[in-house]
C-alpha cells in the first residue's frame, strides 16, 4: 500500500509486478507491465447468507454456488478507479473465479468509491454506480454473476489514467450492454445507485481496519496475497478448517 496504507501489501504486490496500491488518503500510483485480463466465467447463488458477518459491511455482491452458509467467505474490496485493483483483478481474479462451482466457498465483492479526488469528474463514484447498477439489473438473469464479472473486467481493462477525466457514463453503459445487461443503461446514466454506493463506501471506510484497496479477507481475517498459488492454498486450507 502507498502512503497511509499497508506497506506489507505494497512489498508483496511488487514481488509479482503489481507496483501500485490505492490508499485511504487517495494516494495512488500506476504500475507498468500488468498481466493480461483473462476470460472468466462465474455462477452464483446471490441470495445466500453471508457467512461470517464480520467479513463485510455495506453492499455485498456474493458469488456462491452453494446453499446456506459457506465454509469460506473471501471478501474483496475494490474501487474501479484504483490501478492496484485492476492489477489485482488480472492476477488473482482467475483464482477466485475458479471457485464459482464450489459449494463451500463464497466470494464477496464490495465495490466502493473513495478515489473521486483522483479524477476531474468523480469517476470513482460513477464507475461504482455502474457496477451496482449492473449487479442489480442482472439479478433476474440466469447468467447474473457471469454478466457482472464481464462488466467488471471491461471496466478494469479500460480504466482511465489518474488525474484527468474518467470514462463517460455513456461508455460505462456500453460496457453493461456488451456484458449482456443492456437494462442497466438508464440506471447508469441517471446514477440511480449513487446513494447505495455512498452508503456502502462510508460503511467500509469508517471501519478502522480499512486502509485501502484492494483489501482481501478470508473468513473475516485480512489476507495479503503474494502469488495466485498462495491465495488458492490459503482458501483451500480454510476449507479444511
Amino acid at each position: 500500500m502507498v502512503g497511509n496504507s499497508r506497506a506489507a501489501m505494497a512489498v508483496i504486490l511488487a514481488a509479482v509486478g503489481l507496483l501500485s496500491a490505492c490508499s485511504i488518503d487517495g494516494t495512488a500510483l500506476r504500475a507498468a507491465n500488468e498481466p493480461p485480463i483473462e476470460n472468466i466465467q462465474t455462477t452464483s447463488a446471490t441470495d445466500a447468507p453471508r457467512g461470517d458477518e464480520s467479513t463485510t459491511t455495506g453492499e455485498v455482491f456474493r458469488i456462491f454456488a452453494g446453499t446456506g452458509a459457506p465454509k469460506v467467505a473471501v471478501t474483496v474490496i475494490a474501487d474501479l478507479a484504483c490501478p492496484a485493483c485492476k492489477l489485482f483483478e488480472s492476477t488473482f481474479g482467475p483464482v477466485l473465479d475458479a471457485y464459482r462451482g464450489d459449494p463451500d466457498v463464497a466470494v464477496d465483492y464490495q465495490v466502493i468509491s473513495f478515489l473521486d479526488r483522483m479524477s476531474s469528474d468523480n469517476y470513482s463514484s460513477r464507475a461504482a454506480n455502474a457496477s451496482h447498477c449492473v449487479w442489480h439489473s442482472a439479478e433476474t438473469t440466469p447468467a447474473h454473476a457471469q454478466d457482472w464479472r464481464k462488466f467488471q473486467r471491461l471496466a478494469f481493462e479500460n480504466q482511465p489514467n489518474e488525474g484527468g477525466p474518467g470514462l463517460p457514463s455513456t461508455e460505462l453503459s456500453q460496457f453493461a450492454t456488451t456484458a449482456g445487461v443492456p437494462s442497466a443503461a438508464r440506471c447508469i446514466l441517471e446514477s440511480q445507485r449513487a446513494t447505495e454506493v455512498s452508503s456502502s463506501t462510508r460503511a467500509v471506510t469508517n471501519d478502522p481496519t480499512f486502509q485501502g484497496t484492494p483489501t482481501v479477507k478470508i473468513n473475516g481475517a485480512t489476507y495479503t496475497p503474494s502469488t495466485p498459488t498462495a491465495l488458492k492454498s490459503a482458501i483451500d486450507q480454510a476449507k479444511r478448517g
